[in-house]
């Protein structure tokens, strides 16, 4: 790696799809100053609905209001409010605006392909195809979902190279013109899959001839519901009820009256199951396989209940003229497969000849963790494809998989008996045993062997096929980021184990094929959000009564202000942590303070006795008389955070730029050390200063007695001062102290020309960098106040942002340039007098910086303050 360009960042993610962004903006939520990056193969947002990839007629299986974020609002097809399509070109457009707004899109790289990721020390290390450039990252946070890698058929070679043009169904999109063309007349679609038959119905609507090629060893053609069941209620927002999710069996809903009346009664379980002919009646009398013509060959391989176990998966019909257009005479569906291809010819299995102008691919997609080797892989707990002969590579977490896994398999039958028997399938497609049950991921997200370590680097999201993909993208995300941020506690390993392989057992048996393939849970999706929220503590039942809350369906907007509820509801838990912190801590830290004090005096006392003839400085007399000083206009009453009832004034002594020495000593005394106290935000720090005690009492300007019957009371002031201010922020930085030299000689007039420019010059930036300092000090500290107001905190974290960086422009380091300007000069001694000069505005940008670090008053303007210089 040593020619590689090396960026690091606090997190990566890896996809910029429905997954990807609302990931990135969740986690800017939460930390809005995290350094992030986006990475993705396309060229535009949107995953498979990025620009490239749409195509005429593409509409998503969903309506209107079902098929976006909680605090988003998708608007209707070009303002038709009764039109309830969801088309891709709205979906591309939703997430671009979701990016815009966000400021999401300059965080992402596109034309990025991430082809190797490996563990590294710091966190993970992702190498990108075709560049040098390598990303380091403390986080990854994987959103590739499952359509990212094309799984492309493999024919056997022939010495005659074919011409005939072959694509992916994601690349129809980028292919539309082409096969627009006239010459483009027959077309061979392949595989059964909803993407085969939106690709055959849009190569019809092109006037094309088609031959629709399904494997005989395949599990056959998909169930296809209607786009509204009995014309009353669209098929999705059937599916997003409540009730549908106690007719469909779930290991995530065992739980309640409705459960045990239709999952573990004999009466319930026949109603159930009535439930689902019915439904699967519906669909074929809609799909007219009885017509007698080739859609006869697209009936689903299960007779009864096809639309319930969803075998090859469950479509809906998105468009009113779908079913007549597949009805077309240009349409001849086969169970035949492609042996070889060799010019123009395309040889079948069964012995036939085809001459296509071009075949399109719907068969599915590969292995979308093809960046993780398979040790990582065994690692991660996540599927092989063939990389390594099963038992080569075995996981990693020290868990019995197969003692849980049988007793997942016996648990799935006792709790729920409707998938105790499955139907009988001519065609159950033999996966390794690896990919079949290497889905060690918990809560579908985190990898049990990194939870295992305490490992929280890494979180996979979209492992999941459901039918609102964008809500529980949004509530995975928020889980997984709070895990990442250790905000949430997992279980044992044992628990988590007992997890995985009873969701790996169940969606097996509950979606045979589907479910051995990936983690699916297509009518399931309540369940699992019912689980994320029960790990959040958050109420997943959201309508107003039990009536709607059965038969009302679920969208994103029931969700609405979710994550603002976790952060109110983690800033009561975190208040409430804060007050309970034990008076041993706070004796503890008071102890510290008091050793550091008498290391202090002891220091003064040898100093004086090394000098007794000259007077040393003692800031602990100097308060506790209060005669040595007259207080300065940067007398302030801070408000702790927290608390509303010890308001108290500490007075700053006038602080003059030559007398570094005693600035040091005294922030040295009352300034809080890092090493000794906690840090900001955190509970301890809040008791501590909570406990201390006033150390003078309130004055007002000009007396300093401290005596109450002679001082009035100060109006109060919001802002504490710098010096408590910083203690508060727990900011560290200190600036170097240097003793002033003597004042400026006689020079020659080039000489004070040049002293003066470069003077006026840097110490006006001094003056800027360091209010720019100051007032980032003051936005971190009012931050802390917003009392976890997430939009407040957003805005006051990106000012501060600004502030610091308007700070680091204006900082300068002077010596190179004034080394190089006395340099120019021919005269040695003026050389030497402007290199004197330019020690000189050094030591003022240094006395400058100590000013504005601790005796900066925000409330007064900087004119008013030169007195103090």
């Amino acid at each position: 790696m040593a020619g590689d360009r090396i960026q690091n960042v606090e997190v990566a993610i890896i996809g910029a799809g429905w997954y990807g962004l609302v990931a990135a903006r969740t986690y800017l939520r939460l930390k809005p100053s995290a350094n992030l990056l986006i990475l993705d193969s396309d060229s535009s947002v949107g995953g498979v609905w990025s620009r490239e990839r749409l195509y005429p007629n593409l509409v998503a299986q969903v309506k209107l209001g079902l098929f976006n974020y909680s605090d988003s609002v998708m608007h209707p097809n070009a303002g038709d409010s009764n039109d309830p399509r969801v088309t891709g070109e709205m979906i591309h457009d939703y997430l671009q605006t979701y990016a815009e707004d966000h400021d999401l899109l300059r965080r992402i790289r596109f034309n990025t392909f991430v082809e190797k990721t490996r563990k590294s020390s710091a966190g993970w290390c992702l190498t990108i195809r075709d560049s040098e450039d390598v990303i380091e990252t403390e986080k990854l946070l994987v959103c590739t979902g499952v359509t990212s890698i094309p799984n492309m058929p493999t024919f056997s070679t022939s010495t005659e190279h074919s011409s005939i043009p072959i694509i992916h169904s994601r690349d129809l999109g980028s292919a539309y013109e082409d096969i627009q063309r006239p010459s483009v007349k027959e077309v061979v679609v392949i595989g059964a899959a909803k993407s085969a038959y939106d690709a055959v119905y849009l190569l019809l609507s092109m006037g094309k001839k088609v031959t629709w090629m399904i494997r005989t060893e395949g599990a056959g053609p998909l169930a296809i519901l209607p786009a509204k069941i009995l014309g009353l209620a669209h098929s999705i927002a059937i599916a997003s009820t409540r009730l549908m999710t106690y007719f469909s069996p779930s290991i995530l809903n065992t739980k309640g009256w409705l459960y045990w009346t239709l999952q573990r009664t004999i009466p319930g379980r026949w109603c159930v199951g009535r439930f689902w002919d019915f439904l699967d009646c519906l669909s074929s009398r809609h799909a007219g396989y009885a017509a007698g013509d080739h859609v006869a060959r697209l009936k689903p391989e299960i007779e009864r209940q096809s639309v319930f176990w969803a075998n090859s998966g469950l479509g809906v019909v998105t468009l009113p003229d779908f079913w007549q257009t597949l009805h077309s005479p240009r349409l001849k569906v086969i169970r035949d497969r492609i042996v070889t291809t060799k010019g123009r010819l395309a040889c079948l299995q069964s012995g036939s000849v085809l001459e296509p102008d071009y075949i399109v691919a719907c068969t599915g997609w590969g292995d979308h963790f093809a960046f993780f080797d398979a040790e990582t892989k065994a690692l991660l707990g996540l599927p092989l494809y063939g990389e390594a002969p099963a038992g080569d590579v075995r996981p990693v977490d020290q868990v019995d998989w197969t003692h849980y896994d049988a007793a997942a398999e016996e648990e799935v039958n006792a709790r729920l008996p409707f998938l105790a028997q499955s139907p009988k399938l001519f065609h159950m497609e033999t996966l390794q045993a690896e990919r079949q049950k290497a889905w060690r991921l918990y809560r579908r997200a985190i990898p049990i062997p990194l939870a295992r370590q305490d490992d929280r680097s890494m979180a996979i999201l979209g492992q999941i096929h459901t039918v609102q993909t964008p809500l529980v993208a949004e509530v995975q995300s928020l889980w997984a980021i709070l895990y990442l941020l250790r905000e949430i506690d997992l279980p044992d390993v044992n628990t988590m184990a007992h997890e995985v392989a009873l969701w790996n057992a169940w969606t097996r048996k509950r979606y045979l094929n589907q479910g051995q393939k990936f983690p699916y849970s297509l009518y399931d999706f309540l369940p699992y959000i019912d689980a994320l929220f029960f790990d959040l503590g958050l109420t997943s039942r959201r309508k107003s009564n039990i009536i709607s809350e059965l038969f009302s369906p679920y969208r994103a907007a029931d969700f609405t202000g979710f994550v603002d509820e976790y952060l109110s509801k983690a800033g009561d838990l975190h208040e409430a942590k804060g007050q309970k912190t034990s008076k041993a801590d706070i004796t503890q830290t008071i102890e510290s303070l008091q050793e550091r004090l008498a290391q202090a005096e002891a220091q003064l006392k040898e100093a004086r006795a090394f000098n007794p003839g000259q007077a040393v400085f003692d800031p602990m007399s100097a308060l506790a008389a209060q005669s040595s000083f007259q207080p300065s206009t940067m007398d302030f009453t801070i408000h702790r955070p927290h608390s509303s009832t010890f308001p108290e004034r500490i007075h700053t002594p006038p602080i003059s730029y030559s007398d570094t020495t005693q600035v040091s000593d005294l922030m040295a005394l009352v300034s809080p050390n890092p090493a000794l106290f906690p840090g900001p935000g955190v509970p301890d720090s809040v008791a501590f200063f909570e406990s201390l005690p006033a150390m003078v009492s309130p004055t007002r300007p000009g007396t300093g007695t401290g005596r109450a019957q002679d001082d009035a009371p100060m109006q109060k002031s919001p802002f504490p001062s710098l010096r408590d201010l910083r203690a508060l922020n727990a900011n560290s930085d200190e600036h170097p102290q240097q003793q002033n030299p003597d004042g400026p000689e006689e020079h020659s007039p080039l000489v004070q020309e040049l002293a003066a420019f470069s003077s006026s010059v840097l110490l006006a930036q001094a003056d800027a960098a360091g209010m720019a300092s100051v007032l980032a000090e003051y936005l971190r500290w009012a931050k802390k106040l917003a009392n976890m107001n997430v939009a407040m905190t957003s805005i006051l974290e990106t000012l501060e942002s600004r502030a610091r960086e308007i700070s680091l422009l204006c900082s300068a380091d002077p010596a190179a340039s004034l080394e190089r300007l006395s340099s120019t000069l021919n005269n040695p001694e003026d050389a030497a007098k402007l290199e004197l000069e330019g020690k000189r505005i050094q030591n003022q940008l240094i006395e400058i910086a100590d000013f504005f670090h601790s005796s900066y008053d925000i409330q007064a303007p900087l004119a008013a303050q030169r007195g103090c210089l």
